[in-house]
């Protein structure tokens, strides 16, 4: 027996004094354990979730944060850091130029035309 039926089987104390609650409460028992057993229907593919993992970190640690971003610009293309700390380059304009990040579609398409 699983545990949510062995929850729904504890007797309540308020049950021996009243007759009709007794009724009520066997009634409720006994529609649970219906839908409980009641049979699934579980057609196709089973679900696969997502696959996005949650991983809490400690100081933005990776993500598309501008923080990150200027960290990641140090550690690869200083000189492109450089620039976004400056206020010549926005991160994010600078992640595309260094190629961690794709730029906006529209973007690739005017790039594409101007070859």
């Amino acid at each position: 027996m699983d545990a949510v039926s062995k929850l729904v089987r504890l007797s309540h104390r308020y049950e021996a004094g009243s007759p009709e609650r007794a009724a009520k409460l066997a009634a409720m028992r006994e529609k649970v354990d219906d839908l409980l057993n009641e049979p699934t229907n579980n057609q196709g593919r089973p679900d696969k979730g997502n696959n996005i993992t949650f991983i809490p970190t400690q100081d933005n640690e990776r993500g598309t944060s501008r923080d990150y971003t200027v960290r990641r610009l140090k550690r690869d293309r200083p000189d492109l850091a450089e620039m976004v700390i400056g206020g010549a380059m926005s991160a994010n304009a600078a992640a595309i130029e260094a190629g961690f990040r794709c730029p906006p579609p529209r973007a690739r398409e005017r790039r594409r035309n101007e070859r």
